[in-house]
């Protein structure tokens, strides 16, 4: 039976599996990092890192972790993996075991590029949900008023209140999720989908002011100046004509 290490959180189900090299998965998805056995102080610290409030320990096997049948050996585990976390890590730390059996550490690595590889995937991978989560909610809003769905506009955090009107709300939806888009600069995306959303007449200015923006900024001047030229004289807004005075602006520059 393979060694087997695993921690769980209401928020965040982590499991790892030692052997030869490990293998990590993160929200059922794989994490795509080899490590050697030396390594398994930094495994821990990227463990204790994200989840510090519950970390659990099963048995594993003493060619990974020395054991001992003293008691005292789970408490020095335990004191050494805080005394550690203290130097090394910004939150307070807590290790607990299970499985009938003590545990100590062989040794303590300090931070190594495994561990910041680790740190660089788990917010990749952050960024890939929320980036899915901006799509599905894109596709909801296009749908809903498109009648495709038949019900309300989907509420969020980003909603206006129901004192707007579902118009008001579309566009909201999209001012909200071209604020996120932009954070990750995928200004692609913004033009993909405001394209899509462009034929809504009641958010055309939005949409219009999105899209030159993020043609803008993708260095795409001409096509700017061409989709606030599209857009009907009575949805030009004042923002919409400061754009386009910058961007001929820059031209004559």
């Amino acid at each position: 039976m393979k060694p087997h290490l695993s921690t769980t959180t209401t928020a965040h189900p982590l499991s790892v599996t030692f052997f030869n090299t490990f293998t990590l998965q993160l929200h059922d998805q794989p994490l795509p990092v080899q490590m050697l056995r030396p390594k398994l102080q930094s495994v821990l610290a990227y463990l204790l890192y994200r989840h510090p409030q519950v970390v659990t320990c099963a048995q594993l096997n003493d060619q990974f972790w020395p054991s001992s049948s003293s008691n005292n050996s789970v408490f020095n585990a335990i004191s050494t993996l805080r005394q550690w976390a203290r130097e090394q890590l910004p939150a307070p730390l807590l290790l607990t075991t299970r499985g009938g059996k003590a545990y100590r550490l062989s040794s303590v690595y300090a931070l190594t590029s495994d561990f910041e590889k680790l740190q660089r995937w788990h917010r990749q991978s952050v960024q890939l949900r929320e980036r899915a989560a901006i799509d599905q909610l894109l596709h909801q809003a296009l749908a809903c008023y498109t009648g495709r769905f038949g019900q309300d506009l989907p509420a969020n955090d980003w909603s206006l209140g129901p004192a707007f009107t579902a118009e008001e709300q579309l566009a909201g939806i999209f001012r909200y999720a071209c604020r996120r888009l932009r954070e990750w600069n995928d200004h692609q995306a913004i033009i993909d989908w405001g394209l899509q959303f462009l034929p809504l007449a009641p958010a055309q200015e939005e949409v219009s002011y999105q899209l030159a923006l993020a043609y803008q900024q993708s260095g795409w001047e001409g096509r700017a100046l061409q989709q606030i030229q599209r857009c009907q004289t009575e949805v030009c807004s004042t923002r919409l004509r400061l754009l386009e005075q910058q961007l001929r602006a820059g031209q004559t520059a």
